[in-house]
């Protein structure tokens, strides 16, 4: 359990791949990039329910890496994020539910302008992607790999600053 900080340095737990469950106070505001990169073994993030990872509403960013390789991870829940970086949530494959009740989907906070590259690389069980009006900029193969998806929303069409190629997305 982590006490009355408000930042979890980059790469605080990285590697620790015995790590099972981890709290997060509510008065943290940033995880660092790395901060929970490849915890293979981590099954709960507030929360009691094996795979269940609750982001505190709190956090406004999720950097780099952070959960890349949390290969236990079924659900993600969050705030009012306002960016995700590049593989944040890579090779995190038996994800099934991303900020959403509906099984199988992805659905970006409102709040978020940015999503990295390869961010959900690897999430092969997602089947809908919803990303909201509020996000400017997508990276390189940002959903690559999700090779089950058969519904996608994207608010804008044609070209949209940070994604000159749609196809490069997926």
């Amino acid at each position: 359990e982590i006490t009355n900080d408000t930042t979890i340095p980059s790469s605080a737990f990285s590697g620790w791949t015995n790590l099972e469950t981890i709290t997060i106070p509510k008065t943290v505001e940033s995880i660092g990039s790395n901060a929970f990169y490849n915890c293979s073994g981590l099954k709960r993030l507030n929360s009691e329910t094996d795979g269940e990872f609750n982001i505190p509403k709190s956090v406004t960013t999720i950097a780099d890496y952070t959960f890349y390789g949390c290969s236990q991870a079924i659900e993600f829940t969050m705030g009012e994020i306002e960016s995700i970086g590049s593989y944040a949530f890579y090779n995190c494959s038996l994800v099934e539910y991303f900020n959403t009740d509906t099984q199988y989907k992805i659905e970006i906070p409102n709040t978020v302008t940015s999503i990295g590259s390869y961010t959900f690389n690897g999430m092969v069980l997602i089947t809908e992607v919803y990303v909201p009006d509020s996000v400017e900029s997508i990276g390189v193969g940002a959903f690559k790999g999700c090779n089950a998806i058969e519904k996608i929303t994207l608010p804008f069409v044609g070209s949209k600053d940070g994604v000159v190629d749609y196809t490069s997305v997926f």
